[in-house]
């Protein structure tokens, strides 16, 4: 089935019953949909066109946690069904900066969760955290990926670390996504983004990268580099900087992307769309424009490695 084909259908289901609805019940109610589970990247791709939402609603303390039900983001905007909301949400921090960070939640679906509690130190990556949601679909950040969370610190709390380098691994190639939302707006409200460029064909210089992604059709990226973006220094993609570790690049230093290096072989950017002036939105432009917020570079622990004497 083509995604077209596939949005279409899903979307006529969710608004013909106009009520949430888990997977099954929307192929229970379709006699196109078939597969016993969505193709992820469709799945991502309508979070933007029509706005879709997955959440496990909160349940009643005691009570077995109900199964993810698809819903669409303006039910919640017009006042319905916010008794589904979830209350606290569970995330991987992969980029942090001193007033918000990027994560993934456990749909591995990027969010950016705001403001952090001001004094702290902050969150880093791959801290596990459970934030407290003060509003699911902030007015003041209307981005489908945002979420605004109790800011005073006492609804942020760290679950663990995440120290092993192939869950690390794992994490960052479930995220991943391939470079087709750079060059096409099919992902309409997309504004969050993980990409591998091609093996070693990325090049840091003053405050940009050029690279490669997947795409047949690609003919280069040059992106900006944010300010204090976790990542950069001047990098050609070769052998030197490389380490052993696994850790990511964004645990270096913030606003000093000289002293960042490259260190391992797996190497994500994590993007997010260019805020425009006037407070439009992003979507609304034709040309959609990128920049690397942070870069995360691992070692595949799994990669057996031929050392010579």
């Amino acid at each position: 089935m083509t995604y077209e084909k596939f949005r279409r259908e899903v979307k006529r289901v969710l608004e013909a019953t106009a009520v949430p609805l888990t997977w099954n019940q929307i192929k229970a109610r379709s006699t196109t949909l078939k597969q016993k589970a969505p193709y992820h990247v469709f799945v991502q791709k309508l979070q933007g066109d029509i706005g879709l939402v997955r959440l496990k609603p909160k349940t009643a303390r005691g009570e077995r946690r109900t199964r993810t039900v698809w819903a669409l983001r303006r039910w919640f905007e017009d006042g319905r069904f916010r008794e589904l909301l979830p209350e606290k949400v569970r995330l991987t921090i992969l980029s942090s900066k001193k007033d918000h960070a990027i994560a993934a939640n456990e749909h591995w679906e990027l969010k950016r969760i705001f403001p952090l509690p001001a004094g702290s130190d902050g969150l880093k990556p791959w801290d596990v955290v459970e934030a407290e949601v003060e509003a699911f679909f902030p007015e003041v950040d209307r981005r489908p990926e945002s979420i605004k969370i109790r800011g005073d610190g006492l609804g942020l709390r760290l679950l663990q670390r995440i120290e092993d380098g192939e869950e690390r691994l794992r994490v960052a190639e479930k995220v991943a996504e391939t470079g087709e939302f750079l060059h096409t707006d099919a992902w309409r409200g997309k504004t969050l983004g993980v990409t591998k460029p091609r093996f070693r064909c990325f090049y840091f210089y003053d405050s940009r990268c050029q690279f490669f992604c997947d795409q047949s059709v690609c003919v280069g990226h040059d992106l900006e580099v944010e300010a204090g973006g976790e990542g950069g220094g001047k990098r050609e993609g070769g052998e030197e900087g490389e380490g052993e570790e696994g850790e990511g690049a964004g645990e270096r230093g913030e606003g000093d992307r000289e002293s960042v290096e490259i260190k391992g072989d797996k190497v994500f950017f994590v993007l997010e769309a260019v805020e425009r002036k006037g407070g439009e939105f992003v979507w609304e432009k034709e040309r959609v424009e990128w920049r690397i917020k942070s870069v995360i570079s691992l070692t595949d622990p799994r990669q057996q490695r031929l050392f010579l004497n």
